[in-house]
């Protein structure tokens, strides 16, 4: 169970289900389950199950948040459903290096929006029993928008340390990071039915940002 990162549940050893406590605050839910498909010596498989969606506003497929009922023609609440299958080769005793792919589904509400497909890699050492180095990429392609058109992506460096059952994750993650200066909003033009107004906001993007977590296994 960590602050910042999912509540981690093992069924069993080929069954993991996942719950985000601190989005479920701020009415976001997050739901995965992974289940170990095979392993053979030194490789394993996985699959992942996993559904996002936010109940804080509703927004059109641009992203902006909708103001008012008259400007809400083809908007939702946002969520993305996503399946991706991981391979994990044991190089040698402590690197484990991983790679996967799958496709996502974004929706408004109960609508689907976009068509996506997640890659991601990873590499982690195991120092020793209590240290962890851990290097994650991960980014979405749009297939069917435009030519490599690519979103969320993201590099993520993090050193953990164990202290029994209490760990400290610290790093720096390069990506996209957004903070929204000016929420952009859409809203209805009085006396102007079926007219609306697009305000785009002010969104910083923030091309290098800190990682910090700290969680207990209970």
């Amino acid at each position: 169970m960590g602050i910042f990162a999912p509540l981690q549940y093992g069924v069993s050893d080929r069954v993991q289900l996942s719950l985000h406590p601190i989005l479920l605050l701020v009415l976001t839910p997050h739901l995965s389950a992974r289940w170990r498909v095979s392993k053979a010596g030194r490789v394993a498989g996985a699959i992942d199950v996993g559904a996002t969606w936010s109940f804080l506003d509703r927004v059109n497929s641009d992203g902006l948040r909708v103001v008012d009922d008259g400007a809400c023609r083809g908007c939702g609440f946002p969520g993305t459903v996503q399946l991706t299958g991981t391979v994990s080769v044991e190089v040698v005793k402590g690197l484990m290096l991983s790679a996967g792919a799958g496709p996502a589904l974004d929706f408004l509400n109960v609508r689907p929006e976009r068509m996506l497909l997640e890659l991601h890699g990873s590499a982690l050492y195991l120092v020793n029993p209590d240290n962890l180095l851990m290097l994650h990429a991960s980014t979405y392609l749009h297939p069917w928008v435009g030519s490599g058109t690519t979103s969320r992506s993201s590099l993520q460096l993090m050193y953990a340390h164990a202290w029994g059952s209490l760990h400290l994750g610290a790093g720096v993650a390069f990506g996209e990071f957004a903070l929204a200066l000016d929420e952009g909003t859409v809203r209805s033009l009085p006396g102007r039915p079926g007219v609306t107004v697009e305000h785009r906001g002010n969104i910083r993007k923030l091309p290098v940002y800190p990682l910090l977590d700290l969680w207990i296994r209970l």
